[in-house]
């Protein structure tokens, strides 16, 4: 089984993603993941370096996540591809936007509010 570690670095929601996402239940931990993203959260980062494997089920999620993410006005990245993960998703790359960085010290950093790809309106409290 997968599991899924959130912490907010800044203004950006990291998603770690570790183990073997192989049922159901895993990508039932991946929209739970991206669906508590913190109200001032202005990005969210999928980390892939802990993937062992992911089957397609899981990998849908992390793709309808990425959607709504995007919905909500929130940037969204990727990063630290493990070798399997790399190889897995090498074709989805190519249909998807898929904002990839090698670090997750690098996608965080791409997140900052002053981002000039951030088209992210402000929002006033």
């Amino acid at each position: 089984m997968g599991q899924c570690t959130g912490v907010q670095i800044g203004t950006a929601w990291v998603i770690r993603l570790e183990g073997w996402f192989i049922s159901d239940q895993d990508a039932v931990l991946i929209q739970e993941a991206m669906a508590n993203t913190p109200a001032d959260a202005r990005c969210v980062v999928v980390n892939w370096s802990g993937i062992l494997h992911i089957n397609s089920t899981s990998l849908g999620a992390v793709m309808r996540g990425e959607l709504d993410v995007t919905n909500q006005g929130r940037q969204y990245r990727n990063c630290a591809y493990s070798d399997r993960a790399s190889r897995i998703v090498r074709i989805f790359r190519k249909n998807f936007p898929w904002n990839y960085y090698e670090t997750e010290e690098q996608a965080v950093q791409a997140c900052s509010p002053t981002d000039a790809d951030d088209a992210r309106p402000a929002v006033e409290t």
